[in-house]
């Protein structure tokens, strides 16, 4: 049975001493068993050879090219298969691979009107947006930081696996986001209706009305602004789905 971790979790995994589950957890040995557990959700996500069938042969580029309609039951696992020690952890510099989060500016709209209210919020990388813009992050480091995240590997595998299979490389979504630090912070825009969020476009940003991103904030500060007269037609396609697995 899958542990009370909040809608939308699909699979989780860990780390232990014993093949049987027991003798605690062992995140920081290389010998250690995986623990894989898949939720009743799960199985509501399509196989991968569905997902490539149907989008192999579209003309539509915007959904064929694009690394969010591959989501699958073959992608969870991987993700998945990326936290056993087994699998990743000597081959990553005896590093155990985590879900790395970033701080992002979250912009909640007033179901009234097209203003925004902006508030400091931690998100974790995973799909393709949120890796895209956590492998722009930090790029100095980039081997020690951005290799320890889970879904990067998983999405940098699923696009090459994709790549093969309709010709061409899923280059979708373009992400111009870029976060700073270890647990960053994004000076790109973040949307959020609730449950979906994408990243707007640099003439969204460009015309803040406050004049631009204040990386000040806190998470306890917020703020309005008046959007009602900004273009959103390089609004990305939203995401959803993105917290479906835990690393405890």
């Amino acid at each position: 049975m899958c542990k009370a971790k909040g809608p939308g979790l699909k699979a989780y995994t860990w780390n232990t001493k014993n093949s049987d589950g027991t003798g605690g957890k062992r995140y920081e040995d290389k010998s250690a068993s995986m623990n894989m557990y898949m939720c009743n959700s799960f199985f509501a996500y399509e196989s991968l050879a569905d997902r490539i069938k149907e989008w192999k042969d579209n003309s539509d580029y915007t959904h064929k090219y694009n690394m969010q309609y591959y989501t699958s039951r073959a992608y969870a696992i991987l993700h998945e298969m990326m936290h056993a020690n087994r699998v990743a952890y000597e081959a990553n510099g005896n590093r155990h691979i985590v879900d790395m989060n970033m701080r992002v500016y979250e912009y909640v709209e007033d179901p009234d009107s097209r203003n925004y209210t902006r508030k400091l919020v931690s998100l974790d990388a995973y799909g393709a947006q949120g890796t895209k813009i956590l492998a722009r992050t930090n790029k100095a480091n980039i081997a020690t930081d951005i290799t320890l995240n889970a879904d990067n590997y998983a999405q940098y595998v699923l696009s090459k696996y994709v790549q093969g299979q309709i010709g061409g490389y899923p280059w979708l979504p373009i992400v111009n986001g870029e976060a700073e630090g270890v647990e960053p912070r994004i000076g790109q825009l973040v949307i959020t209706n609730g449950s979906d969020w994408g990243l707007f476009g640099t003439n969204y940003e460009n015309s803040l009305t406050d004049g631009g991103d204040d990386l000040t904030f806190t998470f306890s500060e917020d703020i309005t602004i008046d959007a009602s007269g900004l273009s959103d037609e390089n609004t990305l396609a939203p995401l959803t789905d993105l917290e479906w697995t835990d690393d405890d």
